[in-house]
């Protein structure tokens, strides 16, 4: 698989921070006066929190910071942005790392057992696994179908 990212492989992360126009729905970049990547394992240790200087940026709206994982696991990367007004803007991502010989496999449980009710006369019923996401938010599109 190409897009694959196995244990002891540097990752290059790059985040732009955008805004999208209400009247036009252009997307605007956003300027941040600074920048916080914080890298925490599945278990929510972190690994790493780290102030992203010049070196780590692209442009003025563009920011990338090169991670080496150690283990397999799921790394949950967050980048945030401080504006110059004092709000931020903080964007997630979600990096599977897998070992040479094995996939790493994240395990989801529901919390609870969960009924939904559509439309009871259409039997078989055909709804696309993508509009269940939202109900589902932990599942993979692979364990919703």
């Amino acid at each position: 698989m190409p897009n694959e990212v196995l244990v002891n492989d540097t990752v290059r992360i790059k985040v732009k921070f955008i805004d999208i126009n209400s009247s036009t729905g252009a997307q605007v970049p956003v300027v941040p006066v600074s920048v916080v990547v914080t890298i925490k394992k599945s278990d929510n240790t972190i690994l790493l929190t780290q102030a992203i200087t010049t070196s780590g940026r692209i442009s003025d709206s563009e920011y990338f910071y090169d991670f080496t994982p150690s283990q397999a696991d799921a790394y949950r990367i967050t980048f945030t942005g401080t504006l110059s007004s004092g709000s931020s803007i903080t964007v997630n991502q979600l990096l599977y790392v897998n070992t040479s010989s094995a996939d790493y496999e994240p395990s989801v449980t529901l919390r609870s057992d969960e009924i939904i009710s559509f439309c009871g006369e259409l039997d078989p019923l055909y709804i696309d696994p993508e509009e269940l996401l939202s109900y589902f938010p932990d599942a993979s599109l692979m364990e919703i179908r």
